[in-house]
Order: structure tokens, then sequence, then C-alpha cells
């Protein structure tokens, strides 16, 4: 997952807030995909207690000291962190015991947590009477990275940090695409091709913004 600079913190031993049947997303080494599971129960400081994901072959991966890295979304918030293995019980249900994190991660969604993506976009840079087809890479509430083909009149007048654009943006889930308008922060080119960092403006409606921390929380299930 990418983010924005200097929003995820991190915390030392704590009581994490979280719920009884909160999805998790599990990677264990040695398994390559993620897998979905929930927690079943947690001692604070302690050990997490969660059901074991259905996979094929992932006893042999549920040892003691085997690393698992969590990711889960509550209240808000996205937690991660690297955990091991402490047991694994089949009766009277197959769980793992999971060691309390000395490190957390969190992130809270409303700072703007940016995810990866790959979405069609178009582009009305100043100075330019044609709109420009790219793909936003990454997004958040408060601005995306957004690439574009290179061509000549982009390298007679490129696009300038400080310069506000707009940019029509094809959100998953919802018809049309979505005007967003914003300052840019980064442009980086070079012959194939430009990435514009966007900071999004006060010009967009809140409830725009909105639709884009519904995207983000979707991709985040994913991850």
């Amino acid at each position: 997952m990418a983010e924005e600079d200097d929003v995820s913190r991190f915390i030392k031993r704590k009581k994490i807030h979280v719920e009884v049947g909160t999805p998790l997303q599990l990677q264990i080494a040695g398994i390559t995909p993620q897998l979905k599971t929930t927690l079943v129960g947690i001692k604070p400081e302690e050990y997490f207690i969660i059901h074991t994901p259905k996979f094929e072959g992932i006893e042999s991966k549920l040892y003691a000291g085997n690393n698992v890295i969590v990711r889960f979304i509550f209240s808000g918030t996205v937690y991660g962190f690297i955990s091991t293995i402490l047991n694994y019980v089949y009766s009277p249900s197959r769980l793992i015991f999971l060691s309390y994190p000395d490190l957390i991660e969190m992130q809270e969604l409303r700072d703007g947590f940016r995810v990866e993506c790959y979405l069609p976009a178009r582009a009305k840079l100043p100075g330019h009477d044609t709109d420009y087809a790219g793909i936003v890479m990454d997004i958040s509430s408060g601005g995306c990275n957004l690439s574009l083909i290179t061509t000549e009149e982009l390298h007679r007048n490129p696009v300038r940090v400080g310069e506000t654009i707009q940019i029509s943006i094809q959100l998953l889930g919802l018809e049309g695409f979505q005007m967003f308008s914003g300052e840019v922060r980064m442009v980086r080119q070079d012959q194939k091709k430009m990435t514009i960092g966007l900071k999004f403006d006060g010009n967009n409606a809140p409830d725009k913004l909105e639709k884009i921390d519904e995207y983000v929380k979707k991709v985040i299930e994913f991850l």
C-alpha cells in the first residue's frame, strides 16, 4: 500500500481497540497469496486468536515462530503489524494464536491513506486546448499521482508545480467520470511519460472526496 508522507505513525505495545469478528488480511511467510480471516479473541499485550484461513497446505506453515503480517481496518483506522505464530490448535476449532506485536503501524483513513490503483483519467492542463488521457497510479481523498504519455506539446509547454489542473477519474462502482481539481505538487517527465503529483484543493465537493474514501476502503479490503 502507498501512502501520503508523514501520515502513518507507529506505536509501541498498546491496547488495540478492535472487536471480535473484525476481518483480517494475513501474509503468512511461505504462502504467496494474502489470506482473509476473522478475529476470534485478543489478550492485550499477549496474543491474538484468529480463525485458520482456508488454504490448501496451510498447516505446513503454521509452526511456532513463523512470521505473519496482519492488516485490518477498525473505526476508520488501518492497522498493520508483524507477528509470529505461537500455536495452532485443531480442536474444538482450527485456531491460530499470534504474538502481540511490539510495534503497530496506524493510519487514519481521514488523513488521506493512499492506495495504488490503475484508474482511467482525463486531464485539463493550463495552456493546453486538448484534454490528455492518462492513468491514475495511486489515490487518496487528499490527492493522486497521474501518469500521462509525453507528447511534443507537453515538451513545449510542460506542467509546472503550483499550477491548478482539472482531472476526470473513472472510479470503480460509479458511472462516468468524476471531475476533481487540484494543485500540482510534483512533476517528473522523461521521453515517454509525465507523472504529476496532485493535491486536491478546496473546490472539490465533500461528497466526491467521500466517494474516493469509499473506493480506498474497498481496495484495502483486498490488500
